[in-house]
């Protein structure tokens, strides 16, 4: 929809410029691994308060680090600084593999590789992987930035579809982005507890005479 893009791009160059912040572009594969540092370091910061969320520890930072950064596209990969070019938010998407994974039942031989290549090339449905506003700054509007940027990129290389990863019901402040775009929900996911043991019979053991 040209009217949303068009909102994206106002709202996001009102955000830069009220910030003093600007979109860091990262010319070669090569600057890719600070950044990427950066990315999980604002993971940690960001999605601490979400349920479920475990600290990633320096080492995991840095081995992930190693592995995220072949995946990237520039031209579906947002980062956002401040003044002090430090990293307050970022966004990376991907062309999707699903079809061409499924087209192969998983297989990358003998000729899924093939598909797998096409698919990075050519692609009409990108997954949106992950995304980060540091906490001070996530009522500020920074989202847009990432938004405008992402979807312009998918205007221009003719992406019509997205799917996003799995977020929690009651984060509205990632759920708030999508009100104005055409959206189905087409997944849910839920985790149930049981007790094994009846509430009556989890009392404490008795102390053992003579241990």
């Amino acid at each position: 929809d040209e009217a949303v893009l068009q909102r994206w791009e106002k709202l996001s160059n009102y955000v830069l410029k009220r910030q003093k912040l600007h979109v860091k572009k990262a010319r070669t594969r090569l600057d890719y691994p600070g950044l990427v540092r950066q990315v999980f370091q604002l993971v940690n910061t960001a999605y601490s308060p979400l349920y479920g969320t475990v600290e990633l520890s320096e080492a995991q930072i840095k081995r992930y680090a190693g592995k995220f950064a072949p995946l990237i596209n520039p031209q579906l990969t947002c980062f956002v600084m401040n003044e002090e070019n430090e990293m307050v938010a970022f966004g990376v998407a991907a062309p999707s593999i699903a079809e061409a994974l499924r087209k192969h039942k998983g297989r990358l031989f003998p000729t899924g590789w093939v598909d797998l290549l096409k698919a990075f090339r050519k692609n009409d449905t990108v997954d949106l992987l992950l995304i980060a506003v540091r906490p001070d700054l996530q009522t500020e509007g920074i989202n847009a930035v990432m938004m405008d940027h992402v979807c312009q990129s998918c205007n221009r290389h003719g992406v019509q579809f997205a799917e996003t990863g799995p977020m929690l019901e009651k984060n509205d402040h990632i759920l708030a982005q999508w009100k104005r775009l055409d959206k189905e929900q087409h997944k849910r996911r839920r985790c149930f507890i049981k007790d094994l043991v009846p509430a009556a019979q989890q009392a404490a053991p008795k102390e053992m005479a003579g241990v």
